[in-house]
C-alpha cells in the first residue's frame, strides 16, 4: 500500500492530498513433475453451499494424459468412507472412456470422464435445528489393469433451516378493499447470518403489489427476528391470485409467497355420493362408518365453528390425525389421542395449508327407527350442510376371508387374494365400487368388463375378482429393492458383471444404498401394511374390509448358511441348492466363489455385519477347488448342459462378454435353478468361505459355507 501526502504553501492553511494504491497478491501453486501419467484438470471439486434437501449443480471431471499411448479409464468409485457421502455420479459416456495420449512433450487433449453432483438427499438425515455441515472426500478414476490412476478431492458445505415468515403478513383476504399495507418480519433459522439487500417482486405482481426493504440493507443474526420489508397491496386482485417476492441475500435468495384468499375449506368424503352422508343399507345393531376430509388450501388458519356430530345419540365423530398439506389422505397411520387437541362440541382451528380426516360411525338403532338429521360445517367464510341417511332390512353380509393378508411382499412382487363376499340379505345388488380408505395405490382390484358388473347375490357367496397387492408402485425406480438396468445403479451392477478390480466397492455401495432405505422402513414401522378395502353397492355401502401387507427382504435362496458334511481329506462332496427368483420380474443372477472374487478380502470387510453366520478362520480365498461352483464353464459340463446358453442369453440382453468361470443366467419370474456346490479339503481343519449370489435385486446374497 503506497500513500502520498503533499501540503500547501498558503498560511495557517493545510492541503493534504492523499491516495491509495493496492494490489492484491494471489499465491499459484505450481508443481513440476518428470512422472508421466494421467491427471485431473482441476485441484478440487467444490460443489459450494448447498440447502439441505437439494443438489448441487454439475461438475464435470475431466483429466488429461502424458502418457506415450492411450488409455482407458473403466472404473471410478468414491473413496471408501462408513457414512454415506452424497456424491452422484455416472460416467460422461458409455465406458470404458478411451484417453488419447500427448505429443511433442505435450499432454492430450482434456477428456471428461465423470458428471458429478452432490445430493444432500443421499446423506445420512439430519435432526435439530439449524446446522452448517461440510462434507469431503476423494472420487478415484483408474485405468483398465488398474495401472493408473487419479484421485481428486471434493468438498461441499451442506446447511439446514431457512428464513420464515408469517403466512398472516402476506396473505390478503378477498373481501378486503386496497389499500392495505403490512410489515413483513422474518426469523433467521439459517446457521448464520444474512445481509438482504434487493427485494423484488414476481412479474404478476407488480401491478397490484409494492414491496420496499425498510432499509437500505437489513441484517439477520442467526435465531433473530425483525421486521424486514414493507408490502403494500395497491389494486384489487381476485380470489385465488398466487405470486411471490423474491428477497435477495448474501447467501442465496428466497421465496416469499403472497396469495388473495377465500378463507372456504374442502370437504372430501370418502363416498361415491360427495354430497351426503348416506350409510346405506344396514341390519339392526350394525356399525358402519365413513371417512371424510376437511382441506384448508388457504395460507392462513380457519376455524370450524362448535363441530360435533349429527344423531349424537346413535353416531360418533372421531378426528383421526392433521398433517401439513393440501391433501385428503393421511401419509401416517399410525394411531394417536387427539382428543387433547380436540372434543365433539369444539371450535376446531385448521392450520393453513393443511387438512383433518375425520371418522364418522352409525351404530343402527336396536328398535329399527329410522331418524334423519344434517351434518354442518361452519366457518366465519361459508356453512355446509351433509344430510345424513340411512335404511334397515334383516340381514348381513360377511368377506371371505375376513381379513386379507399379503405376506413375505416386496417391491418387484405382484401378490394376488381372491375376494367373495356371502349376503344374507333377500335381494341382489349391484358392486358400483371396491377402493381403499387410504387411496393406497399398491393395492388395486381386477377390472371387469362394463357389460359385466359383478353383482352380490342374495344368500350365495359371490366372487368379487382379485385384490392385488404391487409395493413397487409407489416407488419405480427408487424401491429399497431391485435395480432397474437403465438406472445409474443398474448400469453399475451391469460394469461389475465383468469383475473389475474395485468390484468389492461397488458391490458395497449398491448394497448398502438399498439396505439404508429397507433399515429406515422397518425403524419407521413402514413394513408393515394396513389398509381398509370399502365394498359400495347400490343397497349396501361402505362395507369395510380389512387388509394387512408385510413387506421383506427377499432372498434368492433359503439358506443362507450351508454346512457340508465332514469329507475325507482328498474326498469330494456335492451340496445341492435350489435358486428361485420370488419376484414377478426377471432378474439378473451370477455366482461365484469367493476365491474367484477381485479383492475378497475387501469384500469380507465389507459384508462381514451382514452374514447370517460368522465366517471363522482360516476363510479360504486362494484355493479354488476347496470350495467350488460344480456348474460353470471351468469344468467339463455335460453336452446337454443349458449353462452356456444361458450365460449367452445374458450377454445378448446385457450386451457385454460375461466371465465363464461364474454362473450367470436371467432368471425369469417363478424360475427355479439347481447349483452344486463342491468342499474338496485339503486337510482336517475347519474352514470357511462365501458364495456370492450377485443380483439386480437386491445387489448380493452371501452364503456362509462351512467345510472340514
Amino acid at each position: 500500500l503506497k500513500k502520498r501526502k503533499t501540503v500547501s504553501g498558503r498560511d495557517d492553511e493545510m492541503e493534504t492530498d492523499e491516495r491509495s494504491e493496492e494490489t492484491l497478491i494471489v499465491p499459484l501453486e505450481v508443481e513440476i513433475t518428470k512422472k508421466r501419467g494421467i491427471f485431473a484438470t482441476v485441484d478440487l471439486l467444490d460443489f459450494g453451499l448447498i440447502r439441505w434437501g437439494e443438489k448441487s449443480r454439475q461438475l464435470t471431471l475431466e483429466i488429461v494424459s502424458t502418457l506415450e499411448k492411450g488409455i482407458d479409464i473403466e472404473s471410478l468409485y468414491v473413496e471408501r468412507s462408513d457414512e454415506p457421502n452424497g456424491i452422484h455420479m455416472e460416467f460422461a459416456s458409455k465406458p470404458p472412456i478411451s484417453i488419447k495420449c500427448g505429443a511433442r512433450q505435450q499432454p492430450g487433449a482434456p477428456k471428461a470422464i465423470a458428471k458429478v453432483m452432490f445430493d444432500s438427499k443421499l446423506l445420512k438425515p439430519q435432526m435439530g435445528g439449524a446446522k452448517l455441515l461440510r462434507y469431503k472426500g476423494r472420487i478415484i478414476a483408474d485405468s483398465r489393469g488398474g495401472n493408473y490412476n487419479v484421485s481428486v478431492p471434493y468438498v461441499a458445505t451442506v446447511y439446514t433451516g431457512s428464513l420464515e415468515q408469517s403466512a398472516d403478513e402476506t396473505a390478503f383476504h378477498s373481501q378486503l378493499e386496497p389499500p392495505v399495507s403490512h410489515g413483513v418480519s422474518l426469523t433467521n433459522n439459517l446457521p448464520f447470518g444474512v445481509a438482504a439487500w434487493n427485494i423484488s417482486l414476481g412479474a404478476n405482481a407488480r401491478r397490484s403489489f409494492i414491496a420496499k426493504l425498510l432499509s437500505r440493507v437489513v441484517i439477520l443474526a442467526p435465531g433473530e427476528s425483525r421486521p424486514v420489508f414493507w408490502l403494500k397491496y395497491t389494486r384489487k386482485e381476485e380470489d385465488g391470485f398466487v405470486s411471490h417476492c423474491t428477497l435477495h441475500t448474501n447467501v442465496t435468495t428466497f421465496s416469499v409467497p403472497i396469495v388473495i384468499f377465500s378463507g372456504k375449506l374442502r370437504v372430501s368424503l370418502y363416498s361415491i355420493d360427495q354430497s351426503q352422508l348416506d350409510f346405506g343399507l344396514m341390519d339392526a345393531g350394525d356399525s358402519r362408518s365413513i371417512q371424510f376430509a376437511i382441506t384448508n388450501e388457504n395460507p392462513v388458519a380457519v376455524k370450524v365453528k362448535q363441530l360435533r356430530n349429527a344423531l349424537p345419540s346413535m353416531t360418533s365423530l372421531t378426528l383421526l390425525g392433521i398433517e401439513a398439506g393440501n391433501h385428503t389422505v393421511l401419509a401416517n397411520t399410525k394411531t394417536r389421542d387427539w382428543n387433547r387437541i380436540w372434543q365433539q362440541g369444539m371450535d376446531f382451528i385448521l392450520p393453513g395449508h393443511s387438512f383433518a380426516v375425520f371418522k364418522y360411525t352409525l351404530v343402527s338403532p336396536l328398535d329399527r327407527s329410522v331418524l334423519r338429521d344434517a351434518f354442518i360445517i361452519e366457518t366465519d367464510f361459508e356453512r355446509m350442510t351433509f344430510p345424513v341417511k340411512y335404511s334397515l332390512d334383516e340381514g348381513t353380509v360377511v368377506s371371505v376371508p375376513e381379513r386379507l393378508s399379503f405376506l413375505r411382499a416386496f417391491p418387484g412382487k405382484m401378490s394376488s387374494l381372491t375376494l367373495q363376499v356371502y349376503s344374507t340379505f333377500k335381494r341382489d345388488m349391484y358392486v358400483l365400487r371396491m377402493s381403499t380408505l387410504s387411496h393406497d395405490a399398491r393395492i388395486f382390484f381386477e377390472s371387469f368388463p362394463a357389460d359385466s358388473q359383478p353383482i352380490l347375490k342374495a344368500d350365495q357367496l359371490s366372487n368379487l375378482g382379485r385384490v392385488l397387492f404391487m409395493p413397487g408402485a409407489t416407488c419405480t425406480d427408487n424401491c429399497y429393492v431391485g435395480m432397474p438396468l437403465h438406472t445409474a445403479d443398474g448400469q453399475w451392477f451391469t460394469y461389475g458383471i465383468k469383475l473389475p478390480q474395485n468390484l468389492a466397492e461397488i458391490d458395497s455401495y449398491l448394497y448398502k444404498r438399498l439396505r439404508r432405505k429397507w433399515l429406515a422402513i422397518k425403524a419407521d414401522g413402514r413394513h408393515l401394511v394396513n389398509a381398509t378395502v370399502v365394498i359400495d353397492t347400490d343397497q349396501v355401502k361402505h362395507f369395510a374390509i380389512p387388509l394387512q401387507g408385510e413387506l421383506v427382504w427377499p432372498r434368492l435362496l433359503t439358506k443362507s448358511v450351508v454346512h457340508f458334511p465332514l469329507t475325507a481329506v482328498g474326498n469330494f462332496t456335492i451340496v445341492n441348492l435350489t435358486l428361485t427368483n420370488p419376484s414377478s420380474l426377471p432378474v439378473v443372477v451370477q455366482l461365484l466363489p469367493l476365491v474367484i472374487y477381485p479383492d475378497a478380502e475387501s469384500l469380507v470387510d465389507y459384508f462381514r455385519d451382514e452374514l447370517e453366520s460368522p465366517l471363522t478362520d482360516p476363510i479360504e480365498m486362494n484355493e479354488t477347488l476347496m470350495f467350488s461352483l460344480r456348474d460353470t464353464e471351468l469344468f467339463t459340463l455335460k453336452p446337454d448342459s443349458p449353462v452356456p446358453k444361458l450365460r449367452e442369453q445374458l450377454e445378448r440382453v446385457l450386451g457385454i462378454q460375461i466371465p465363464k468361470f461364474t454362473l450367470s443366467m436371467l432368471l425369469q419370474p417363478g424360475m427355479k435353478v439347481r447349483i452344486r456346490v463342491g468342499f474338496l479339503p485339503s486337510d482336517y481343519t475347519l474352514r470357511s468361505s462365501l458364495l456370492l449370489i450377485r443380483n439386480n435385486l437386491t445387489v448380493m446374497e452371501p452364503v456362509v459355507l462351512y467345510g472340514r
